[in-house]
């Protein structure tokens, strides 16, 4: 580095370090452990992933005359999409962590570069250090509860009745979103059951015309998006299961409280056929409406 360079590379000011998705699923444990070694510059940066070339991200990043420069305007780029639950802040040394702990998996953020901008897909699922599947932003708002990392957010959701006009924008929405996880593991006949709470609280806006004019009763709407959000976490965990990457960190549950069976198992096989129960309450503080 120093015979090529003209300047010495501090990896502790390195905002972000790209992969591209074709690496990512190759392993990029080595890089990160290269930069995490760092004595003098402990490196801070977000590990992101980039559908397509990370090159012609940035080269393209520098021709958009109504953005900061790349490296500023990838960096709020992540952190509002970070505050919103829409993708994991995992820096290297979070990513290290996870590659690391026995039963617990990586997760980072996926972005997309497109004619107007960089687009926040979502995350990339890790099995290891490998990549193995990807998530939308809802979807990860949805696993980020589950991995009790959920911040204050705005989730979206279908409206309880069909539109009969698309002149409006339809659906219900919350915002200010809170949540609170429990995790509870066992192993009955050599299978693992797991049982996973989800509790949501938040604020109720309805994008519908004549919305208040005859108001459901809250319950209803609770079970209703209860149901929404049981249903789109039960098919993250399926995904999960079917892609070998385990983000939740049940496994690393399952070897705390059963070491004896986590030493004779392949975990990510046991993982796969695990049966996850899975209950979701909703709260809703406030109603207002949008017509």
């Amino acid at each position: 580095q120093e015979k090529t360079a003209a300047k010495v590379i501090d990896s502790g000011k390195l905002q972000q370090i790209l992969f591209s998705r074709d690496l990512a699923e190759q392993g990029i444990q080595q890089i990160l452990e290269i930069l995490e070694r760092d004595p003098l510059n402990p490196p801070v940066s977000y590990v992101v992933i980039v559908e397509g070339s990370p090159k012609e991200l940035l080269e393209t990043a520098q021709t958009f005359t109504s953005k900061p420069r790349p490296v500023l305007y990838l960096n709020q780029l992540l952190n509002n999409n970070i505050n919103a639950a829409y993708t994991p802040g995992t820096k290297i040394h979070d990513f290290m962590i996870r590659y690391l702990a026995p039963g617990l998996d990586p997760i980072t953020p996926l972005i997309k570069l497109e004619t107007d901008g960089i687009r926040v897909l979502g995350s990339a699922l890790f099995a290891e250090d490998k990549m193995v599947g990807t998530i939308d932003t809802q979807q990860t708002a949805f696993l980020l509860a589950m991995m009790g990392q959920f911040k204050n957010t705005e989730l979206f959701f279908d409206p309880l009745t069909p539109e009969k006009t698309d002149s409006v924008k339809k659906g219900l929405s919350l915002t200010n979103v809170r949540s609170r996880s429990k995790v509870r593991v066992k192993v009955e006949a050599g299978r693992p059951l797991i049982d996973l709470s989800l509790a949501f609280i938040g604020s109720l806006v309805e994008y519908r015309r004549d919305s208040l004019d005859q108001p459901p009763a809250q319950k209803e709407i609770e079970e209703h998006l209860a149901r929404q959000i049981k249903q789109a976490c039960q098919e993250i965990i399926h995904y999960t299961q079917e892609i070998g990457s385990d983000p939740i960190g049940i496994g690393d549950l399952v070897r705390a409280k059963y070491p004896a069976y986590w030493q004779r198992v392949d975990w990510r096989a046991a993982y796969r056929e695990a049966i996850v129960n899975l209950s979701v309450k909703l709260e809703l503080l406030h109603y207002g409406a949008i017509n």
